[in-house]
């Protein structure tokens, strides 16, 4: 044998592959998964990339002129798994709900004077989230306890997961030299283990710190107290993704035991649920855009408020079958990326067929599809 002998033969055994030809600038990628109930789909997905410093007649975004490629893999603001995901990969099989992310947000105080806490809030179509940051404070000890400091006043704060309620417990600490050991202790706030203020009380008896990081990051019209801190059951705020292996997300990733590596291996387990692949948090989850909402930004640019409509979209399939007339399949818009780096929009379509469709030649492109009906319509008049 002249290769690898120690090679697992795939139980899944793919769909024939269609010829795909993409007629747009924008990148996309062709590629297959399998459902919970053993069946195959295909899957296309397109970034396309709008600048948010240009708007047309109706206010709606204009194309910027690089369009970025598809992510491959997930990235981090630093550390993977360690710090906030700044993106997730783009080759999702299935997103049942449109994820709203906001990368690089940074609140900015009211005219740029520096405030111990103020509200922000976004708005797109009728979805709306409004969030209050603070100023950095903290839990000091004394003979009575744990107490919570008064936020200092600034006049911008970034908005990421590492300053909103939650954190991980570790004993002993990492040594000087870096060698990791095994902890002793190991708690953490499975909603956000990067967070700050989860505070596990076996830890505290060893470590003794006397001083500690509060959250910074608060629900709207629920401050964050010492009364929260106490119940230790706060809410996670944010923007941007959760992380893959946070709760409530993980639990929908569904349960891999003994039992599905006897039956279903290396299948989908029977409580899967695809909403598992959206990223936001499930309060930032609206159903598919159509395009034209309104968007309000209110607080997270220096120069004040910010309005336009989202982008119109066109994207579409054009599906040739083994069998019957040639069918178009609209892509639907599953993720929103603001990007207050690059002030840009990255627009994700996903489309899915099934593979027991028959497809042989997947177009995409954007056809005027009302034009294309009344082109056949005339031809079968002719004829």
């Amino acid at each position: 044998m002249n290769g690898p002998d120690n090679l697992l033969e795939s139980p899944i055994k793919p769909a024939p592959l269609p010829e795909v030809r993409n007629h747009t600038a924008f990148p996309s990628q062709y590629f297959q998964m399998v459902d919970v109930a053993g069946q195959i789909f295909h899957v296309m997905v397109s970034r396309l990339t709008y600048t948010l410093r240009k708007v047309d007649a109706e206010g709606c975004l204009l194309l910027a002129d690089c369009q970025h490629p598809l992510v491959a893999s997930d990235t981090f603001y630093g550390e993977p798994n360690l710090s906030s995901v700044l993106q997730e990969s783009d080759y999702a099989p299935f997103k049942p709900r449109c994820d709203l992310l906001f990368n690089y947000a940074v609140a900015h105080a009211p005219n740029g004077e520096p405030r111990p806490s103020w509200a922000v809030g976004i708005k797109v179509g009728e979805w709306v989230k409004r969030i209050v940051v603070t100023g950095p404070r903290q839990f000091v000890r004394d003979g009575e306890g744990w107490h919570l400091s008064e936020p200092e006043p600034v006049a911008t704060i970034p908005i990421r997961y590492e300053l909103a309620w939650g954190g991980t417990c570790t004993w002993p600490p990492t040594p000087p030299d870096g060698v990791p050991v095994e902890p002793q202790i190991l708690a953490r706030e499975a909603r956000n283990p990067i967070g700050c203020g989860f505070l596990d009380p076996d830890w505290d008896a060893r470590a003794q710190p006397p001083r500690r990081p509060a959250p910074r990051l608060e629900s709207f019209g629920r401050p964050f107290d010492e009364a929260a801190a106490e119940a230790g059951d706060y809410p996670v705020v944010g923007l941007g993704a959760l992380g893959r292996w946070w709760q409530p997300r993980l639990a929908l990733a569904g349960t891999y035991d003994d039992h599905w590596k006897k039956t279903r291996w290396p299948g989908l387990p029977e409580d899967f649920d695809f909403g598992y692949w959206n990223c936001a948090p499930e309060d930032q989850q609206i159903d598919y855009p159509e395009g034209g909402e309104r968007v309000v930004l209110a607080g997270l640019h220096p120069g004040g408020e910010v309005r336009f409509r989202l982008p119109r979209p066109d994207l579409k399939l054009l599906l040739h079958l083994e069998a019957g007339v040639p069918l178009f399949k609209p892509l639907v818009t599953d993720t929103l990326i603001f990007d207050f780096q690059a002030y840009e929009l990255s627009v994700v379509q996903r489309a899915v067929v099934a593979a027991a469709a028959g497809v042989e030649l997947m177009e995409l492109g954007t056809w005027d599809v009302e034009a294309a009906r009344r082109a056949n319509a005339a031809i079968q008049k002719g004829q």
